[in-house]
This record gives structure tokens, sequence and C-alpha cells, in this order.
């Protein structure tokens, strides 16, 4: 009895299970394994948990020591003072000269508690195993643009049509043009910090802050671009699009003698099946600082005449959203803060080509 009854019980299961895999195949498969995905969460719920649990005991053993040092009432009065400051640049200026003050209280009450830097951020790294540390024990900035392999000669043939300003089927393998991207969207998880723009007709931005008094910043994104019919026919959707300049910036900052800051900003190519979840996200840069004892971390950059490009697999026919998009994410816990910018600037062409 036992045995019919779980087979029972996991028949429907199994056939909703064979049904997705029938109708997605394995498109479904590759999307959600494919590295370049850029929609995850950085900082998920369960590695929150951990790294605030680390911090606390840290913390059990450094405020002691802190609070019997005759200049800790100046350093609170210090972060007061810093966390009046609203405006990012005047706030990263302002730090470099609170980091210069305190850098030797941060130093005397580490050693005191018998805080090792580095030996914290590998326990960090282990859980959030894609942090990278140099030699002397302290977390590195990451900065990388994805290589992606150019479209196949084949499919690069003169049967062009130009468009503009709409949806449009093109032609069985021909390469559709599109100069006009009417079609923009905004995701945004933390409302009161994180901001999207679009300004003249091509430009597309995404802002975020965060400290310990506000919520994270899981994901804030703006995209913009054309809505694409695809027909069943069609196995893969070469995406090239053309902008005048794209800009990264990140910025994390612990005024706290041990916490944690993640700021990331990206930019790359939303590929999406209207009137679903269904979405993948490709990657062509991003930066990324995160800082974890009283300090900061920044980065800075931008590319011009840029082609972000990429082969995409259909969840199968329909109405597709095709557009590039501007993406950051600003994670804090314990005393710290951090802000991300990322945008694209003149996005002036995009190419459309069906696989078959």
């Amino acid at each position: 009895m036992h045995d019919t009854r779980q087979k029972f019980c996991y028949t429907p299961y199994f056939a909703v299970f064979v049904t997705i895999l029938t109708t997605f195949g394995p498109n479904l498969v590759n999307a959600q394994t494919n590295p370049s995905d850029d929609d995850a969460p950085r900082v998920t719920a369960v590695q929150r948990l951990k790294i605030g649990k680390l911090n606390r005991e840290l913390h059990a053993r450094i405020n002691p020591v802190a609070q019997r040092d005759p200049r800790y009432a100046k350093y609170l009065k210090a972060v007061a003072k810093l966390r009046r400051v609203k405006d990012p640049k005047e706030l990263e200026r302002s730090f470099k000269e609170f980091t210069k003050n305190y850098a030797g209280f941060r130093d005397d009450v580490l050693r005191k508690a018998r805080v090792d830097v580095k030996q914290y951020n590998l326990r960090l790294q282990k859980i959030l195993p894609r942090i990278e540390i140099t030699d002397d024990g302290l977390i590195k900035n990451v900065e990388s643009v994805s290589l992606v392999s150019p479209m196949p000669s084949a499919y690069q043939d003169d049967s062009t049509k130009w468009m503009q300003n709409a949806s449009y089927l093109p032609n069985p393998d021909t390469t559709t043009e599109f100069t006009s991207f009417p079609n923009k969207t905004s995701y945004n998880t933390c409302v009161n910090q994180g901001s999207t723009e679009f300004n003249g007709s091509g430009d597309a931005s995404a802002y975020g802050e965060t400290d310990v008094n506000v919520d994270d910043c899981d994901k804030v994104r703006a995209s913009r671009g054309v809505i694409v019919n695809i027909p069943s026919d069609v196995n893969r959707v070469r995406v090239e699009i053309e902008i005048n300049q794209y800009s990264l910036r990140t910025w994390a900052a612990c005024w706290g003698v041990v916490a944690y800051a993640d700021a990331y900003a990206s930019v790359g190519i939303r590929f999406h099946r209207r009137a679903s979840s269904l979405s993948f996200y490709k990657r062509h840069a991003h930066s990324e600082s995160e800082w974890s004892v009283l300090g900061d971390q920044s980065t800075n950059k931008s590319a011009t005449n840029v082609v972000l490009s990429g082969t995409f697999y259909p969840y199968g026919a329909g109405e597709y959203d095709i557009q590039g998009f501007a993406r950051i994410s600003v994670d804090t816990d314990g005393f710290a803060a951090s802000h991300s910018f990322s945008s694209i600037d003149g996005m002036t062409k995009m190419k459309v080509t069906f696989i078959r």
C-alpha cells in the first residue's frame, strides 16, 4: 500500500515536469545554467543570515575593546556626522578623511580583540565564494567584460530589412535593424533608495544606495529596446546592440570596525518572453566593490563605441522584449554603506537575426 500511494502522489508532478521539458526542452536548461545570466540576487537571504551571524560573533569581541578606547566617543560623533551627508560624491570625499583619521583606532581595536582581517575575509569567502582576496587578505575589486563569440559568417548576408519603432516579424533567415527603441521596462526592489531613468532616445540608467538604516537593493534595472515576434521554427536569435557609451560606478564602505558592504553594476542584453516570467539576461560588462573592515573601495568604468552581443534560445513562438539593460545591486550588513550606478548612453542600432 505504501508504494502504491507514493507512486500515485508523485504521478501528477512527474506529468507536469514532462510537459515543461517537452515544451521548452534544452532551451530552458541552457538558460538556467548559462554563467552569464545576470538576474540572480547578488546576496541571497541565506547568505545574508550567515554574514550577520559572522559579524555578530566578531562584534561580541570587538565592541568591549572599542568602548574602552578613549577615541571611541570621538569616533561615534564622526560617524554620526558622516551619515548625515547625502550627496554620493561628497560622501566619498568625506569618507577618505574619516578613514585616515580612524585607521589607527581600527588597527588597535582589531589587535586587542585578536581579530585577524585575513581570517575574517576567508570566512566571508566561504559564505560568498565569488569574493577574491589579495595576498594581504583584503577583498579585491572586480571588473570584467564578457567575451562573446561573433555571429557565424553564414548568417551575415545582404537580405537585410530596415525597421523603426515597432514590433516586426523578419523574413526567414534575415537580419532586422532597429534604430528607435520605444519599449522601456523597469524593475526595482528598493523604491525608496533606487531609481531608473530613460533620458534621450537611447539612454537607460539605474541607481541605488543603502546603509545600516535602510533596506538592501537586490535589483534595480532599466531596460529599453524593441518588441519582436518570433515564429515557432526559429532555433536561435542573434542580437547586436550598438551604443555610444556605457558607464559603471560602484562604492562600498564600512565605518564599523567590522562590517560588510557590496555594490554591483552591470550592462547587457535582456531577452524576455512577454506575458510570462521567462527571461534571460546576458551580461556584457560589470564592476563590483566589496569591503569588510573600516575603509572603502570603489570602481569607475566606462567604454565608448560598444556592441552588446549574444545568441539566445527562444522559449517557443510569441512576442519578446529584446533590450539593452543597466542593472545595479547594493547590500550591507552592520555599520556600512554602498551605492552603485549603471548606464547605457546613446543606444543607436539593434540587429536581430533569426537562425533556423
